[in-house]
Formats: structure tokens, sequence, C-alpha cells
């Protein structure tokens, strides 16, 4: 081709070629005009120079073809005379005259199929799924559409794209082209492509003329065109294809490039944390020893690389072929951030290189956006953070979040939050310039958890963000910042399972306050930490609630002093000191009514409800202190107070026989326990629910469900004496339901957790309700072992709902047993307990107890009476004891007691008809 390729001035005109031709050809112009069927005459003016551009190449190509002139030739007498090269006409030929004169050097063309892939490397792992996408996409044929791979710097689009390639290569016969879009101009890139095929382009020295005959050339092709790198939409407009076989596939870091819009996208993110690709690439590059051997390291490397493919791939060549390199070595050198992204370069990799072509693109007040972002140390942040941290309007904000997720530099998360790659996070640090950030950072998380302190939920949100800012206090020396910043967040992590890193950064604060003379601080960061320890090292706990309670008198601040008697009330208790904890809590409210602590008091009476209830029996008085808090959380909006007081009162509810306003209760605080995140209640309402699904209808299958989700998130939640509390509830149900082993299996383990958390409520359900397992099976010696154990415990602890929980399976135990006096016994102390405590639904087991009792002892008259009460009772509170205390009645009309008390009553009956479930 160097002839085609000659310059114009050095070219030679058609007057000086074509009577070279008729020359060696032997021939005259009359030959050469009868052999082409062209006339004599302008073969003549040919000759001559009168026509020196002959207007229809075919004429051209007849005498090209009747001299028998090769391709080169044939191109050379095409190009004096500014026609399109063969090549070019064979595409633009649609006439089938024209394509049989253009058909001799078709088929003296080799057929060319170019394959311009770069190497597959030998260590790619994972992509499974888009690769499998891709290759359906591809394979099928015609290709009305561009496919779309996007994703940050490193992330391995490249790499994709090309063991994609050598996978699909045999289903395109014209071969696959490779074009690095970002390093060559549209023409040259053009010229490359026509070069692909033979096809010299150069004379068209105009954008869009080459681009046509490009587009041409490509459009009857099957072949797969990869432009890699993409920038802009106008940098590959002119190099797509038309619709048809050639299909096109681009990787861009880009997310909305207009000439993508609407085309199939497969976004590429780092390896997922879960999969095994992290581990297949160390194990493809190091060995599979080395990767056994090294497995936690390993794993703890790629969980600080975030899992980018192309930091993966650097680390693990370094570990694997520099001298002297080991996993342990590179991640101590890791796990020092300020060189983080320096360790993470090989040869001509380099993650922070490719990094900076994104950070390139945007502009100074866009890059000095994106730095700020390094602040967040979270696994993503809001709007409104990024609005004050940054020190711009909401509007600007949100441009330039989404001009970095274009670039894929910020990734949108759920909640319409928003995510920085550990790698982009690191990176952006090291462009932090404006000093003031930190500064704003602080203030606005502090001031975030002042406001918050009650939304757990949004708490949960921003718990590394927050901590990230409490850190940058201590560091930046905002010392009292740090330190009330860390008091409002402690309850917050101690009541969602977070007790190691709450006394972490408590110790510090603990530090900082001593050392700052901050005697109110220092009082409630004593009590916080007593908190902590008083379900591990009581003494410890004791003497930190201790220290409290004197710093905060020497504070002379009341508000700090009622919060640390508050707390102190709260450790006593905890080991069952109610008249201490009575007396704390007494003067705890006073003082929170006097400074007006209306949170406070609000949480106060509650605890001073709670011990009402549990340890004096008194449920109206319960009732009326949570009522009582209950208007002062609705006045101060205080929600996780809220949620808490409408919990306790549904429960309170639930043993006064209020059934609907118990549910009604419950409605409500769950629904605002799950608008603040607070997991905690949503766990115990499950209880709470499962008890009126019981209560109301005997579906005990509902009741079982709602408990087996409690379980789950409890466990999940991680706090002991919440397994507890709905394992018990879960074992007496699923006895109820026959399975009696793994009841047991339940409730041993909730007897174990609230031994543990000292929860002897929780216990004395457990030890009840094992005895009613252990019956079950006949195990009788056992099960009154358990009764008794239970019913110990009960009477110590002044609980009323348990104690009459136990006496009355305990009575259904003895009664059944034929054993009357003391069925009648059992049933009379719970009947006079539940009496004076107005527990109606306990009224009327008793009730019904002793009408069983009476029946058996042959008194016929005064066992219907027992039982008409009992029926009545239970109907006006809508129990559905009240039927089965009905078919009882009914059953005893039609028999008569004779030696044994219940010939006559059905079996199942008998084993059925009072089965006591309680809360």
């Amino acid at each position: 081709m160097a002839t085609y390729q000659r310059e114009i001035n050095q070219a030679y005109s058609l007057a000086e070629l074509l009577p070279q031709h008729l020359a060696q050809a032997g021939w005259s112009e009359r030959q050469l005009a009868n052999r082409a069927d062209i006339p004599r005459g302008t073969i003549r003016n040919w000759c001559k120079g009168v026509v020196r551009r002959p207007r229809d190449w075919q004429q051209l190509i007849r005498a090209a073809s009747a001299l028998r002139l090769n391709t080169e030739q044939a191109n050379e007498l095409l190009q004096v005379t500014d026609h399109a090269s063969l090549n070019e006409l064979q595409i633009l030929a649609h006439q089938e005259a024209d394509k049989q004169l253009l058909l001799p050097w078709l088929e003296e063309s080799p057929a060319v199929v170019p394959f311009q892939v770069i190497p597959d490397l030998p260590y790619f792992v994972g992509r499974e799924e888009e690769i499998a996408s891709l290759k359906q996409q591809l394979v099928h044929g015609g290709h009305s559409n561009l496919y779309v791979i996007n994703g940050m710097a490193g992330v391995g689009k490249t790499t994709l794209v090309a063991h994609l390639a050598y996978e699909v290569r045999e289903h395109f016969s014209d071969g696959v082209l490779w074009v690095r879009v970002d390093i060559s101009n549209t023409m040259s890139l053009l010229k490359l492509l026509a070069d692909s095929y033979g096809q010299d382009v150069s004379r068209y020295t105009d954008l869009h003329s080459r681009s046509q005959v490009v587009r041409s050339l490509l459009a009857h092709k099957n072949a797969l065109l990869i432009l890699d790198n993409v920038e802009s939409s106008s940098q590959i407009e002119p190099l797509l294809p038309p619709t048809g076989s050639c299909a096109t596939l681009i990787t861009t870091r880009h997310t909305n490039l207009r000439i993508t819009r609407g085309h199939p996208h497969i976004r590429l993110t780092p390896f997922e944390k879960t999969s095994q690709s992290s581990t297949d690439l160390f194990t493809r590059i190091l060995g599979a020893e080395i990767v056994k051997t090294e497995q936690k390291t390993l794993a703890a490397i790629a969980d600080l690389l975030g899992h980018l493919p192309l930091a993966l791939a650097i680390v693990a060549g370094r570990i694997a072929y520099e001298p002297h390199a080991n996993p342990s070595d590179y991640l101590a050198q890791l796990q020092e951030e300020k060189g983080r992204l320096n360790a993470l370069t090989h040869e001509d990799q380099s993650v922070q290189a490719s990094l900076n072509a994104s950070y390139a693109a945007l502009s100074l007040p866009e890059q000095q956006f994106f730095a700020a972002l390094g602040l967040f140390v979270g696994e993503d942040f809001s709007l409104e953070a990024t609005t004050a941290v940054t020190d711009v309007t909401t509007a600007t904000c949100r441009s330039n979040l989404s001009r970095l997720a274009s670039l894929s530099l910020v990734q949108v998360g759920k909640n319409k939050r928003y995510q920085l790659h550990p790698l982009l996070r690191e990176y952006a640090r090291l462009k932090i310039s404006d000093a003031t950030i930190d500064n704003r950072m602080i203030d606005y998380y502090a001031d975030f958890v002042a406001k918050n302190r009650d939304d757990y939920r949004v708490l949960g949100e921003e718990l590394d963000n927050i901590v990230g800012a409490l850190k940058l206090a201590f560091a930046q020396e905002k010392m009292i910042t740090g330190v009330k910043l860390t008091i409002d967040l402690s309850q917050f992590m101690l009541l969602n399972g977070l007790q190691e890193l709450a006394a972490s950064l408590l110790q510090q604060a603990e530090q900082v306050a001593l050392g700052e003379n901050a005697l109110g601080h220092l009082a409630l960061i004593k009590s916080a930490l007593g908190r902590i320890e008083a379900e591990r090292d009581l003494y410890l706990a004791q003497t930190y609630f201790k220290e409290g309670l004197t710093l905060a008198y020497d504070s002379q601040d009341e508000k700090i002093i009622a919060s640390t008697l508050k707390d102190l009330g709260m450790f006593h208790h905890g080991r069952q000191n109610y008249e201490e904890a009575e007396t704390y809590w007494q003067k705890s409210l006073l003082l929170t009514k006097q400074t007006q602590q209306f949170r406070l008091a609000g949480f106060l009476t509650n605890y001073l409800a709670s011990l009402a209830l549990n340890h004096y029996g008194d449920y109206r008085k319960a009732e009326k202190l949570n009522l009582e808090g209950l208007v002062l959380q609705r006045k101060h909006n205080n929600l996780s107070a809220l949620s808490v007081q409408l919990m306790n009162l549904s429960m309170i509810a639930f043993c006064l026989g209020h059934y609907e306003q118990s549910e009604a209760y419950i409605n409500e605080s769950d629904t605002i326990a799950q608008q603040i995140g607070y997991s905690f209640v949503n766990i115990i309402l499950t209880r709470r629910r499962a008890e009126l699904f019981i209560a109301q209808r005997g579906d005990f299958a509902r009741a079982q469900d709602s408990l087996l989700a409690g379980e789950q998130a409890a466990r999940e939640l991680g706090r002991k004496e919440v397994v507890a509390f709905i394992l018990s509830s879960l074992g007496m149900v699923t006895a109820q339901l026959g399975d009696v082993h793994q009841a047991a299996i339940y409730l041993e383990e909730a007897r174990q957790l609230s031994v543990k958390t000292r929860r002897q409520d929780i216990e004395i359900e457990c030890w009840t309700y094992l005895g009613y397992a252990a019956s079950q099976t006949k195990e009788s010696q056992t099960a009154v072992f358990y009764f008794q154990k239970a019913l110990s415990l009960a009477r110590t602890e002044r609980d009323v709902w348990y104690l009459c929980e136990v006496l009355a399976l305990y009575g259904e135990y003895q009664l059944v047993h034929g054993q009357f006096d003391s069925a009648h016994d059992l049933f009379s102390e719970m009947l006079e307990i539940s009496m004076q405590s107005e527990l109606p639904e306990m009224v009327g087991s008793a009730t019904f107890g002793l009408a069983q009792v009476s029946w058996g002892r042959g008194k016929v008259v005064e066992a219907q009476k027992y039982g008409e009460k009992s029926q009545s009772l239970l109907a006006k509170i809508g129990c559905f004891k009240a039927e089965r205390v009905a078919a009882w009645l009914q059953s005893c009309a039609d028999v008569k007691p004779v030696d044994y008390p219940f010939v006559g009553v059905p079996k199942t009956l008998l084993q059925n008809a009072d089965r006591f479930q309680h809360p």
C-alpha cells in the first residue's frame, strides 16, 4: 500500500498513469475502449489530460479490470482521480452491477480478522453474574444497544471486558476491536479502526466524512467494538456503528453519559465482602498454601482495601514477589492510614494514580467539597451532615454529590444516603486543606446527638460518624465538647449492646474531664461507667456510682445530682434493694420537677411504676404513675421514653383485663419504636402481642410466630435479659403446642440467662413452665421440684403476677393428681392475691381452679357456682378461657360425680380444661 498512501503532490495524474498501464499491456486506446466498453473519445480525453477527474468511478474500474490491474494499482488509479478506494467502494456499493464490477478485487483480498484485545489476566476472578449477562446479550445477533460497564477507578472494568472478549471471540467472525478512547483523538481512532480492515481513510480530512466511511465499514461487520475509558459522549459518537451486527461495549467511570441513556448498564462495584472473590484473587497470585495459612491476615487486608480488585492485586503481587514481604508486615503497613495509598503502588500500577484522573476532572470548589467527605468514617453519610460539614447550601451540596456520583467518586446508598469507598476516603483526606472542616464536623455531630438522643434509629445510622467526630474532638482538644458528646451517646450504646465501645469512650472522656476539673461531667461519666459495670463487676459498679454521687453534690448542679440519684436507684433495683431504689428515685423525681427536667421525670415515674407493680403488686398505682409519665413524655415529645411508657401501660392494661386498651398501647409503642429504631421495645412487644393472641383467641400458633421473630431480633440485639424474656414465653407456648422437648430447651436457656442477668422474674417463669413440661412427660418428682422452686422464688420476690402463675399451674398439677386439699390451698391463695391486686384473668382462673376442686370433692352446687363466676368474669374481659369454662360446666351437667371426681368427663377436656397462659 506504499504507492496508495503517497501524498497527493507526489502522485501521478491520470494522464500520466493510464498511458503507462497501456504501454505495459501493449494496448492502444482503441483496444482498451473495446475491451472495457468505454467510448474511445473518453479514453483519449483521459490520456490527453482533458478530463482529469472522471465523474463515474465505474468506468475507471472497467478500465482497471480490462487492464488486469491488481488491488494496489487499481487503488492508485482511483486515488489520482479523487475517488474512494476499492474497500470503500465495496462498502458503499448498493447496485448489483456495481458489486459485480468490484468482485475481482473482493475475491483477491485476503480475509482480515483483527483481535486487538489486551492480554487476559491470569488472576481474573469473580464477576460471574456480569459476564453471564453480557455474554447472553452479545452473542444473540443484532445489536440495537450500547453495552455500558461503569464503576470507580480500580474496580476492574477493563480487565472484565478483556476477559469477556476472549470468551466471546468465536462469536464475532470479523474480529474484536479495542480502542483506548482517553489517550487518542477521534480522527486518529477512526483511522485506526479503518486500518484494522485494510481501509485507508487518511484522504478524509474532516471528522464527519471520516466518521461516515468508518461507520459504514463497521455496519456490515460481525464484530465487537470495545471503547475503553470513555470520558464524554462527544468522544465516541463518531465511532459508533449503526444498529446491526457490530456490537459496541464501553467502559467508563461516568454514570450519566448522555449517549448511554436508555442502554443496558452494568455497575461494577468492589468485590462483596461476603463473596469468595477476594480470597480467590489472593489464591491465584499467592498460592493456596499461603492463603490458607494467612487467611485471617489476608481477610483483614481485603477489608482495609474495601475489596477493590486493583488494590488487592497490587498487594498480592508485592507480597508474592518482593523479598522478605509477608502478609502480617503488609497489614501493619496498611493500618497506618497516612501511608496506605503509598503502599498500593507496583511498577505502573497505582491506586492513587487511577484516582487522580477522576479528581482532576473536578473544579477547585468540587475538589474541596470532595476532600471534606474524607472526614466521614461511617459506612455512609446524610445530605444534611454533608451540607453542614462542607459549609455549602443544600442545593449546592446536592449538586456536588450528583457530580461526584457521576464520576463514581461517591455511591448513592440506602435511604438517600451516600457512600465513599475506604480508599477514596483515604484519598480525600489527603486533599484536605481547609482547617475549619474538623470543627464543623465536631459541632454538627455534638448538636445532632443532643437533638436526637431519643431517636435510636437515627443515632444508629450515624453512630460511626458520631464516634469519628468524638475522636476528632479529643484530637483537636475540644475536650468539653468531646466529653458531653460521650455522655449523651453512652445510654444509646449501652442499650444497643455496645458496652465495650461505650466503656472505651467513657474512660477516655474520664481522663479529659479529670484534666479539665469538670466535676459535673465527671459525675455523669462515673454513673455511665457504673451502668456498664453493673452487669460485669458489682463492686466496681457500686464504686463508680458512689464516686459519681459525691462528685455531683460537689458540683452543686441539681440536674446532675438528679441524674446520678436516678442511676443509683437503677443499680439498687437491679440488686433487689427495692426500698433503697425507691428512696433514690423519689429524691431524683423531686429534683427533676424542681429543675423542670421533664424527660427524666418521665423516666422516673416509669421506674417507680415498675417498682409498685413488681414489688408491691399495686397495679392501680403503677397505672397512675405510668399515665403521669405518659403525659410528660407526650408534652415534651421524648419518643424513646414515650415508647417505653406505652409498652409498660400495655402490660398493665393486659393484667387488668383491658385487652383492647392493651392492644392500642402496643400498636402506638411499636410504631414509635420502629420510627426511632428502638429495637429493644420492638422485641419486648413481640411478647406482648403473643400474650394477647393467647388471652383473646387462644391462638398459640400465632403467638409462637411472634415470639420466634422476637427471639431472632433479641439475639441480634445481644442483650441477654431480653433473650431470656422472649425465650421463657416461647418455651411456655411451645409446651402448650405439644413440643415439650423443645420447650424445655428454650426454658433452660432462658433460666440460665436469667440467672446471669439477675432477672428473678424470668427465672420464676422458667421454673414454673419447666415444671409444667416435666408434668407432661410424667416426671412427677421433677415437676414438683420445679414448681416448689418457682413458688419459693415468687414468694421471696413478691411478684404478684408470677406468683399467681406458679400457683395456677402447681394447683392444676395437684388437681390432676387428686390432691384436692393442696390444690384448694394453692387456688385459694391465688384468688386472694389476685383479688387484692385486681387482676381479673387471675381471679377467673383461680375461681375455676376452685370449681374443679369442689367438683372433685363431690360438691356439685359449689362447683357450679364457682364455675359460673369464673365463666362470667372471664367472658366480661373477653378472655378465651371463658369458652373452656363454659364447656366444662356443660360436661359437668351431663354426669354425676362418683368415687373419682372426673368420671364421665372426657380425658382431653380434663387435660385442657384450664391452661394458664400469662405474661
